[in-house]
């Protein structure tokens, strides 16, 4: 192709890009603005298939920047997480949005979302930093390269968030026949990626649990103390849950359901951020039921360790959490069960058969001892009795069997 400008020369140039010397002519040109002229100007580029004879033509516009905007997918950033690409748009006084700004140099700041905004390429928040891509694993645009390579920033920057808070982001055209085009600020959040375990749990009333805030951090599950850091969780309904911050604890204080709302520090509440949250039921507990672990078997092995558990449930077949305070009196026949240990709520048990035989387990839900330490008994007071069967161990004979493979009936 051969390239040539038809008009006004004194505003654009053409530079050729792999520029074929002995035909004069290039595939490609890059087309520079030279004109510093604050007005509207519009020049024409011919392209000439000198194979051909066929002619393209291109109308370029030049024009003033008059406004900015700012484009991101989100406003919100998670810790260590992958940066976040931000452009910046820009229009002429007619709302027309500029085809490329390739080569623009602009100047991007952070700085406290309380505060003002630094003037120059700097940072003087905490919880952004500017991002290079040499350090990311996204490939730099071509658009910005030339600006990058010389330590400066052009219309497209990588963010990341570095520790909770809000922020905000500041860009603007730095050249003095600019200085009427208002700078574009952009208020971001920075939050942890966390998870309150338990999601859901259904208890009884007067009865605790302890609540768990993981953060995940590079693929990893990392818990966070909650008496030493800027989390802190609240009940939707306190009268119905009371939660103990200092001890990570939360306390069932009548029947009912309510969510519990993790909040943090360093976000002001005005700003709508998603944080995760959780359900805790109180119900009451309807029947008992045991189940022997490891297989979940009436049969027990003769020697072999098994686990009896006490399961607590209300109407619906939803199991209860039991915590430290819950009273369960469990019967063991020592006559054939040998215990080996049972929790002090007498709700677990692990114990050995001794003699093959056919006995009984029985267990009662008498109370529960709340975090005063006052007892408040059951009534009626629910029970349950399961039959277990002991036998041998069975043996299986021969331990290992090798067969031929049959190659006609591809047997698996």
């Amino acid at each position: 192709m051969s390239y040539r400008s038809t008009s006004r020369l004194d505003i654009i140039q053409l530079i050729p890009i792999n520029e074929n010397f002995d035909r004069t002519c290039s595939p490609a040109v890059l087309i520079q603005t030279i004109t510093r002229e604050l007005t509207r100007n519009t020049a024409i580029v011919l392209a000439e298939d000198i194979n051909t004879g066929h002619f393209l033509r291109c109308d370029i516009i030049v024009d003033a920047i008059f406004s900015l905007n700012l484009i991101t997918t989100t406003r919100e950033l998670y810790i260590e997480d992958i940066p976040e690409a931000f452009e910046v748009r820009a229009y002429d006084e007619h709302g027309n949005e500029f085809t490329t700004l390739a080569g623009i140099e602009f100047v991007w700041s952070i700085g406290d979302a309380n505060k003002h905004m630094p003037s120059d390429n700097k940072v003087t928040s905490n919880v952004l930093r500017f991002m290079t891509y040499e350090e990311s694993q996204y490939e730099r645009p071509v658009s910005i390269a030339t600006l990058d390579s010389i330590d400066k920033r052009g219309h497209i920057v990588l963010i990341e968030g570095v520790r909770t808070g809000t922020a905000k982001v500041s860009v603007r055209l730095p050249h003095s026949e600019y200085k009427y085009v208002p700078s574009i600020e952009l208020e971001l959040v920075v939050i942890a990626n966390l998870i309150i375990i338990p999601p859901e749990i259904t208890i009884m009333a007067h009865d605790s649990f302890r609540y768990k805030i993981m953060h995940t951090r590079q693929g990893r599950l990392e818990e966070i103390s909650l008496p030493l850091s800027q989390y802190y969780l609240e009940a939707e309904s306190p009268d119905i849950l009371e939660i103990d911050n200092d001890r990570d604890f939360a306390y069932g204080r009548k029947l009912g359901r309510t969510k519990v709302f993790l909040h943090d520090k360093n976000v002001r509440e005005e700003y709508p951020v998603i944080l995760p949250s959780a359900i805790v039921n109180i119900h009451e507990v309807a029947y008992i039921s045991f189940s022997v672990l490891p297989n979940r078997n009436w049969g027990l092995v003769l020697g072999h360790a098994h686990e009896i558990v006490v399961e607590l449930y209300n109407s619906k077949d939803h199991k209860f959490h039991i915590g430290e305070g819950v009273e369960v009196s469990m019967k063991i026949n020592e006559q054939y069960l040998e215990p080996k240990s049972i929790t002090q709520n007498g709700t677990y048990a692990i114990v050995i058969p001794i003699v093959c035989g056919i006995t009984t387990v029985e267990a009662t839900l008498r109370g529960i001892i709340n975090e005063h330490g006052k007892r408040i008994a059951f009534e009626p007071q629910l029970s349950t009795r399961a039959e277990l069967t002991i036998h041998t161990p069975v043996k299986v004979q021969p331990r290992v069997l090798a067969v031929p493979w049959d190659i006609v009936n591809k047997s698996r």
